[in-house]
């Protein structure tokens, strides 16, 4: 099994949606991330240079997704993995995006893809 770095539940508010009322207002998107990364090193040396810094992955996604307007979650979802494989030293990210409300009888909906630095889809 790879190492990976992971974050859970970052929040963070969007424009999103479809719908006429959904593109002037913002609404809450919910990220779950695995960032595979090696972390030997790190744990060898206790250096932060060595891994991938989780902050710094949260600070450039809520930058990124806070000013996104998107219709679809699959394309905001391509574009958070576009970004963190293109700016961060990782192997593979996989991403579970959850629009928390978008179906009113449903606790969550959402996507979930992952993406590899080489290009290789998954099948």
């Amino acid at each position: 099994m790879a190492d990976r770095v992971f974050i859970e539940g970052l929040a963070i508010e969007t424009c999103i949606g479809v719908y006429d009322w959904e593109k002037e207002i913002r609404q809450k998107v919910v990220l779950d991330l695995e960032l595979e990364v090696g972390l030997a090193t790190a744990g060898a040396s206790d250096a932060l240079a060595d891994t991938v810094d989780y902050r710094a992955v949260a600070d450039r996604l809520i930058a990124l997704v806070g000013a996104a307007r998107c219709e679809l979650l699959e394309a905001l979802g391509e574009s958070i993995c576009d970004c963190l494989l293109s700016e961060f030293a990782l192997r593979r990210v996989r991403l579970k995006l959850s629009k928390p409300g978008a179906v009113a009888e449903a606790t969550n909906v959402g996507i979930l893809i992952e993406r590899r630095a080489d290009g290789v889809s998954e099948a």
